[in-house]
């Protein structure tokens, strides 16, 4: 048979996705995402919309800065009341969002160079973020097959479990999260090359690097740090290896160092050494630094006791104990994490109410999409644990254990707060990958090795992470299947809040205090110019209490109460807003709370329905002050 001769840019497209090093898989799975973000734009930003919660309120503060607000001025005055709110996040990610706006508006108005931004970057980060997979990749998987893990990275981190969308990087999204998963593969990268003993410096240097942009973009990164140390220090003693103690030791405190050098980024030089347990703060490096002594005293201890694996534990455990004690005793709320800024009451309702802080079990909706979140992790930690026990190879050991311990901690994470469930999915990668190289090698002979191959590729992920949450939507499932980076999404409660805000801009004032119900407030934020009487983050001086109890309270005048205090002008929400289960099912045997009082049309005295004249499914209540005054009877 005659062989068949391609043209050239055919042949040429042929060799970069077909043949080592798939050099051209990178470029056409970002011409695939882009080509249907723009496809099925649905109501993102091409149609004004911004994505999520912190999205919104990230935005308010980039633009806050684009207009002249100080660099550390991060206190957003058109919530919480009088005094304003102080976001917790680090200006270092607004640089990048604040150049493109500033560019961009010198062509475009800001509103649209914002939403540019939100298409833009995403597209940015996730080139980064497949650069950073490679990064972690080619120890385990070899140079030549490394940018194959594209393939995983993009079909097996998908987050959002009603919306199949890629986590932190679909377009329409401005916030932290996307910075935090680039970092996370980074380290996971440099933890392992440091494990095997790589002579150069250059993985110490990237793990410091990513250790200090973790803490600088904020607190939440501080458990995977933890974890990564963990896997090192696992090594150092499982293997004898106190070289690497004293080198991961050198590494950490140098990225606790770097991090110090960056908090001048978010706090001012009079505050450098405040303790907050909310962001970004010298409490971080102080945790890092006590890591970094404690690998330190690793490395001595295997040393002095040599075989005596025993006594060296104990004399780690020992020292563990006491570094432990003595920063809870310094720092007792650092026990509580993040929430060390709420109230009791709020650090209560705050675990209860926001699905990000449940675990994973709790937070997917069904079996089915619980089954396909935690199954390719499963799947990734099975094959490093196999990997480990046949082989007595030491070096070979050392690089399964250090992808199987990184997988698990990011795994184990995601179980306890489902916010860390896309680390899980991405630092699985590397290992699916590697179990794909090891079945197609085995069918390589076989006649049907095409199908074969894809198959088992589409059974390590994509059948668990896409197609088996999708089994269980309503919808058709194919446009979920090959749309799944832009996916529609649905806002709050299914309610399209543009026309609401449109309203609001042209008919009231911006000195217009708007009650809405927490998760819609960042949306109210960004869309209208009034002012918003709680914003959904913390600290929010107890906001979050009235909030929800002005919305859920079967007392009227508990309500009026809040309303007199808060001095409410508007009251809004939507149509759809869900109720517990439980509470519709009690509905007919109980009292209505406020929001089933204002859904059905059984507003109090002092909140007036306003005709919007449009079709929305939102509703708009004027609070009549002079009602609101009265005594209630």
């Amino acid at each position: 048979m005659s062989k068949i001769n391609l043209p050239y840019p055919l042949r040429f497209l042929w060799n970069q996705l077909a043949k080592p090093p798939y050099a051209g898989v990178v470029v056409a799975v970002c011409l695939y995402v882009m080509i249907v973000c723009l496809i099925y734009p649905y109501n993102g930003p091409f149609t004004g919309h911004m994505i999520g919660f912190d999205d919104q309120a990230r935005m308010v503060q980039a633009l806050q800065l684009v207009n002249g607000g100080g660099w550390y001025d991060r206190t957003i005055m058109r919530v919480n009341g009088p005094e304003g709110f102080e976001t917790i996040w680090a200006r270092i990610v607004d640089i990048p969002i604040v150049l493109v706006v500033m560019l961009g508006q010198l062509f475009v108005d800001q509103k649209t160079a914002a939403m540019a931004s939100t298409v833009i970057l995403p597209f940015v980060e996730l080139i980064l973020l497949f650069f950073a997979a490679r990064y972690a990749a080619r120890p385990l998987v070899g140079k030549g097959e490394s940018w194959l893990v594209v393939l995983f990275v993009a079909m097996t981190s998908v987050l959002n479990r009603q919306n199949f969308t890629f986590s932190g990087f679909h377009i329409g999204e401005a916030s932290h999260h996307s910075w935090y998963i680039i970092l996370n593969v980074v380290m996971t990268g440099a933890v392992v090359r440091m494990a095997l003993g790589v002579r150069s410096r250059s993985p110490d240097i990237w793990l410091a690097v990513a250790i200090s942009l973790f803490l600088a973009v904020g607190i939440e990164g501080f458990p995977l740090i933890a974890g990564a140390i963990a896997v090192l220090a696992l090594i150092a003693w499982g293997f004898d290896a106190p070289r690497l103690a004293r080198r991961s030791a050198k590494a950490v405190a140098g990225g606790a160092l770097l991090a110090f050098l960056l908090l001048p980024i978010h706090q001012p030089p009079q505050k450098l050494f405040i303790i907050l347990f909310s962001q970004p703060s010298f409490l971080g490096p102080v945790l890092v630094g006590a890591a970094a002594l404690f690998l330190l005293i690793e490395g001595y201890a295997l040393s002095f006791f040599g075989k005596r694996k025993l006594l060296s534990l104990i004399s780690l455990g020992v020292c563990a104990t006491l570094l432990a004690g003595l920063l809870i005793f310094f720092f007792p709320q650092i026990l509580d994490g993040p929430a060390a800024a709420l109230s009791p009451l709020e650090r209560q309702l705050a675990s209860v109410e926001h699905p990000e802080a449940w675990s994973m079990w709790r937070a997917t909706l069904t079996g089915e999409q619980f089954v396909g979140l935690v199954a390719p992790g499963v799947i990734a930690m099975i094959a490093g644990l196999v990997s480990f026990f046949s082989t007595s190879h030491r070096r070979q050991r050392i690089k399964f254990l250090s992808y199987l311990g990184l997988t698990a901690v990011s795994n184990g994470l995601a179980q306890i707060y489902f916010r860390y469930v896309h680390h899980a999915m991405v630092s699985a990668c590397p290992m699916l990958l590697w179990l794909w190289q090891r079945i197609r090698s085995r069918l390589r002979k076989r006649r049907v090795y095409v199908l074969a191959s894809l198959l088992a590729f589409l059974s390590l992920g994509p059948f668990w992470m896409i197609v088996v949450p999708v089994l269980d939507t309503p919808t058709p499932m194919a446009p979920q299947i090959y749309a799944f980076p832009a996916t529609m999404f649905l806002h709050p409660y299914r309610c399209d809040i543009l026309d609401f805000a449109h309203y609001l801009n042209d008919h009231y004032t911006p000195d217009t205090v708007l009650n809405v119900p927490d998760s819609l407030s960042a949306f109210a934020l960004y869309q209208t110019h009034l002012k918003i009487d709680f914003l959904a983050n913390f600290p929010s001086q107890n906001k979050f209490i009235d909030n929800k109890t002005f919305f859920m309270t079967q007392d009227i005048d508990q309500a009026r109460a809040i309303a007199k205090r808060h001095g409410f002008d508007l009251v809004g929400l939507c149509a759809l807003f869900p109720l517990d289960p439980s509470a519709t099912a009690t509905r007919p045997y109980r009292d209505p709370m406020m929001v089933e009082k204002l859904i059905e049309g059984h507003p109090p005295s002092w909140l007036k329905p306003v005709d919007m004249g449009t079709q929305t499914d939102f509703l708009l209540f004027e609070v009549d002050k002079k009602a609101l005054a009265e005594t209630p009877k």
